[in-house]
């Protein structure tokens, strides 16, 4: 979620900040990591857009609903900051 939330703030130019609290103990799962190797085997998919693709591609959609003069402003370049760190970090 930290992935995407980044790529999002990067995306939009927002300045807003994630609010962490404490875990809920509706679900115990600590850390999820999704994996395509099944859907791939299973169904012969594979993604051809990015995350960040698809990300671009969903904002501009929404500004084009929400606020038409939007849609065709230019989102971003992809940044030079990497967004994977080590667990331990987030």
């Amino acid at each position: 979620l930290i992935e995407l939330w980044e790529i999002l703030k990067d995306l939009t130019g927002s300045d807003l900040e994630p609010e962490f609290t404490d875990e809920r103990k509706v679900n115990a799962v600590r850390r999820r990591l999704a994996a395509t190797d099944k859907a791939k085997a299973i169904l012969d998919f594979e993604a051809k857009t990015t995350l960040r693709q698809g990300m671009a591609k969903l904002i501009q959609w929404w500004r084009s609903k929400t606020d038409p003069s939007a849609a065709s402003r230019e989102l971003p370049q992809r940044s030079t900051k990497s967004f994977v760190r080590p667990l331990d970090q987030w």
